[in-house]
C-alpha cells in the first residue's frame, strides 16, 4: 500500500509524514514496507508540524486534507486517520470511498484529493514529476470463500480448474463459482505474479464472461457471504 501525493513545499510534505507516524497507534497490524532505521526528522516531528500544514491545507483546498483511492487501502487508512485525530483534534482529515488506484492517481493529479491511496506501483503512463509515492503498510492477499464451503484449502490447480469452468462441484454438491475482479486489480496481480497459468485462466474467464466481476473490495465480500460455492481474491 502506498499514499500518492503531489509534490509540494517541503512544509505540505512534512504534514503528510506527520500523518504517517499516527500508525504507531495501530503497529500491530501493519509492517513497514521499509526496514531501515526512521531518520531523525520522523523520529522527532517538530512541534506544530501539523497546525503548520493544516493551515496549507485549509488555504489550498478549503477543508483540510483529503484521501481516497484503493478499497485495499481504505481499513487501515482510516484506523490511522482516527488515531491521528486523537492525537490532533483539529486536524480535518476525510477518507473517501474507494475510487481504485487508477482513480486515486488521476485525482491527485486533477487536485481533487490530497493523497492517493494505491495498492500497486505506478505504472509507466502514470509517473509524473508532481507526484511522489511513499509506501506505508502491507496487507496480505487471500482467496476467500462462502462460511458453507468447509474445504480447509484450495490448491493452484483447483483455482485454475474453477476459473476455467472445469473444477467439480464442492463435496456437498454446490457449484464452484468465482467472483473475478476487473483487470488491474491490485490482489488478483499479487497472485497473478506468483501463479503459473493464473493470468491466461483470468484473462479467458473474463472475456468468456463465465462469471460476474465485482469491481470493489467491500462488494465483493458481500457477494462472496450472498453466493453458496463462491470463491474470490480479496486482501485479508
Amino acid at each position: 500500500m502506498s499514499f500518492l501525493y503531489p509534490h509540494f513545499s517541503p512544509a505540505f510534505r512534512w504534514g503528510l509524514v506527520v500523518f504517517v507516524l499516527g500508525g504507531v497507534v495501530v503497529w500491530s497490524s501493519v509492517h513497514c514496507l521499509e526496514s531501515s532505521p526512521l531518520p531523525p526528522h520522523l523520529r522527532s516531528p517538530p512541534k506544530g508540524a501539523w497546525e503548520r500544514v493544516a493551515r496549507r491545507a485549509k488555504n489550498a483546498l478549503g477543508d483540510g486534507l483529503h484521501l481516497a483511492g484503493s478499497g485495499s487501502n481504505l481499513v487501515i487508512t482510516r484506523a490511522l486517520a482516527a488515531a491521528f485525530r486523537e492525537a490532533y483534534p483539529n486536524a480535518h482529515l476525510v477518507v473517501h470511498e474507494s475510487i481504485g488506484s487508477t482513480g486515486g492517481v488521476r485525482a491527485v493529479l486533477d487536485g481533487v484529493i490530497t493523497l492517493g491511496l494505491i495498492a500497486r506501483p505506478l505504472r509507466p503512463h502514470e509517473m509524473h514529476p508532481r507526484l511522489r509515492v511513499f509506501p506505508y503498510a502491507r496487507v496480505p492477499i487471500a482467496i476467500i470463500a462462502h462460511p458453507d464451503v468447509r474445504t480447509p484449502f484450495i490448491t493452484q490447480d483447483e483455482m485454475i480448474a474453477t476459473l476455467q469452468g472445469e473444477a467439480k462441484p464442492w463435496p456437498d454438491g454446490t457449484p464452484r463459482i468465482w467472483l473475478l475482479r476487473e483487470r488491474g486489480d491490485a490482489g488478483t496481480e499479487v497472485l497473478i505474479r506468483h501463479i503459473k497459468g493464473l493470468r491466461e485462466a483470468m484473462e479467458e474467464a473474463l472475456s468468456a464472461k463465465r462469471f460476474r466481476v465485482v469491481y470493489h473490495d467491500h462488494e465483493l465480500i458481500r457477494a462472496v457471504l450472498g453466493l453458496r460455492g463462491s470463491l474470490g481474491i480479496s486482501d485479508l
